[in-house]
């Protein structure tokens, strides 16, 4: 090999690895592109990466990258894009540019199901205008787990830190000018209600009370506008027959349209007579509760949240009243029924390995957890693609099987292999509220495995007990009630039969038992702690005899 030839190559090899050199660096340069008018960075995943260490690459929280790329929860793969946001700090403005420094921090929020812009500034010590300033994107509203920034001002003492409004104008009175003592900025300090103990042989003196009615009757969506028509028809007829045993009653009806109309039920709260409310049923929308509550709170009002599941929902809310527990709590009040009544049992969890009915699965495998403790005698946990609770079924004892799988297409399958391979063990088999939609599976299949369904909607046309209800209803609506109707009638009927009672001593009183007349579902509530609203953990067991549902309340 001549000169010319080794400098040639040497020259090949330089510009070769040059080249890798440059294709390196550029892989992991940060790029970005504008979405929505804000800056997002573009990361093209590289081999042996994950979540958190692109986090620290970028600067921003794993929770963001999760939020704006749902794919990655799951995890993530090589050349995969993920894009999320430019922070927003002291040194860039919302669109990632440079801009001149000032003395805040920026700290980040995670956005809980029911809460507001106004409810976060008030939480903060800031305005509306700061957030959205540092959160473009949040003008078309707010995501429950969506991450935000906060701006809060620095102090000279690293050790002290204190809240400030940064906006250079002047900020928005808001709803409420005169702030309750009791809520204030500093997050340690929250309303308390304490429950009495004299509710038993209490009875208020108030002898007419005022109902105000938060529903979205217009530009809500045509099926949430059906849910709002059908739940005040309900109500309307549980109004009329508390009319009719005395109840001296004066009703408000609002309409919240969309759930993103803020403004809506800002100018609803406004509204002077709605301070002299003595209980308020809405509104549908989990995102305009939490304006809701907080006015709730400052006025002492009982606010009644009808269909809304999360239980973050009552956190620091002492005056919420949430009517339909989340999924978890019907699990729990699921084994609990069966505990009560088969203490003996055995109990197998079957998974269907379903991503859609995963989470349901996971409620009843920690609901069974709580209880079973080291006990594997009689409590065993199965798969579907091993042969599900095949091999756990015992022959004397009562076998509970829970299989929480929402496709009927497996269900079906499932349920046949069960039905040739029971013998005579005695069994009762429990589904999810999905399977009463079901139309392909053989009802003999139910039969012989004593179905039992949990569910907290039902609209239940063969008790006896509803049928002065479907009738007025019929009358006053011309159709049949759905399980709106129904829920509006037992909500109305029953809250204000607490109201009837208790009158300001409600929110104190919920934790004993009341089962007005003819009433076939009756509530159970329960909290937490005294800062907490109140959460409904009564269940309706449906139970497939005789060839029909009959329906027991736990």
């Amino acid at each position: 090999m001549n000169l010319i030839t080794t400098y040639t190559w040497v020259v090949r090899l330089f510009f070769a690895t040059s080249c890798l050199m440059l294709n390196f660096i550029f892989s992991y340069a940060q790029q970005t592109e504008i979405i929505g008018g804000r800056k997002f960075y573009v990361h093209k995943v590289q081999p042996k990466e994950t979540v958190y260490g692109i986090s620290k690459q970028y600067g921003v929280s794993q929770d963001t990258i999760f939020y704006y790329n749902k794919s990655a929860i799951s995890g993530i793969k090589i050349d995969q894009i993920l894009k999320f946001p430019v922070p927003v700090n002291e040194k860039t403005n919302s669109n990632g540019e440079q801009k001149e420094s000032k003395l805040i921090t920026l700290k980040e929020h995670a956005v809980q199901e029911g809460e507001t812009l106004y409810g976060i500034s008030r939480k903060y010590g800031i305005t509306v205008e700061d957030i959205i300033t540092h959160n473009p994107q949040v003008k078309s509203g707010l995501k429950a787990g969506e991450v935000i920034r906060i701006p809060i001002a620095k102090t000279e003492d690293k050790n002290i830190g204190h809240q400030v409004q940064t906006s250079k104008e002047e900020p928005k009175k808001p709803l409420i000018s005169e702030p309750n003592k009791e809520i204030t900025q500093n997050k340690q300090e929250f309303v308390t209600i304490k429950k009495s103990n004299d509710c038993k042989e209490f009875q208020t003196e108030k002898k007419s009370f005022r109902i105000a009615f938060l529903l979205p009757f217009t530009s809500g969506g045509k099926t949430n506008t059906k849910i709002a028509a059908e739940f005040f028809g309900g109500a309307r007829v549980a109004l009329d027959s508390l009319k009719n045993l005395g109840l001296q009653l004066e009703i408000f009806v609002y309409d919240t349209r969309s759930k993103n109309d803020s403004d809506q039920v800002d100018n609803i709260l406004s509204k002077p007579e709605l301070k002299t409310m003595d209980m308020i049923i809405g509104p549908l929308y989990s995102a305009n509760i939490g304006p809701v509550a907080e006015f709730a709170s400052l006025h002492k009002i009982p606010v009644v949240s009808p269909f809304s599941r999360s239980d973050q929902l009552i956190h620091h809310r002492p005056y919420l009243i949430k009517i339909t527990p989340d999924e978890a709590s019907v699990a729990r009040r699921t084994i609990k029924f069966f505990t009560t009544f088969y203490p003996n049992a055995n109990y197998i969890l079957v998974d269907p390995g379903t991503k859609k009915d995963s989470l349901m699965h996971l409620h009843y495998y920690q609901a069974i957890k709580n209880i079973a403790g080291k006990d594997t005698a009689r409590f065993h946990f199965t798969r579907l693609k091993s042969g599900g609770a095949l091999g756990a079924i015992r022959k004397d004892v009562k076998n509970v099987i829970i299989f929480p799988c929402s496709r009927e297409i497996t269900v079906k399958d499932y349920l046949t292999k069960i039905n040739k391979a029971i013998e005579k063990a005695d069994i009762s088999f429990v589904g999810t509220d999905e399977w009463l939609e079901f139309n392909n599976i053989e009802a003999d299949y139910y039969e012989n495995l004593n179905l039992h369904i949990p569910t907290v909607n039902y609209a239940n046309y063969t008790d006896s007990a509803n049928t002065s209800f479907i009738i007025k209803y019929q009358q006053l609506m011309k159709t049949d009630p759905d399980m709106y109707a129904f829920k509006g009638y037992y909500v109305t009927f029953q809250m204000v039969s607490m109201l009837a009672k208790y009158g300001e001593k409600t929110c104190e009183c919920l934790h004993e038992k009341i089962e007005p007349p003819l009433q076939p579902v009756h509530y159970r509530f329960q909290k937490e702690n005294d800062q907490d609203g109140w959460e409904n953990q009564s269940i309706q067991m449906l139970i497939f005899r005789n060839y029909r549902y009959v329906m027991q309340n736990y």
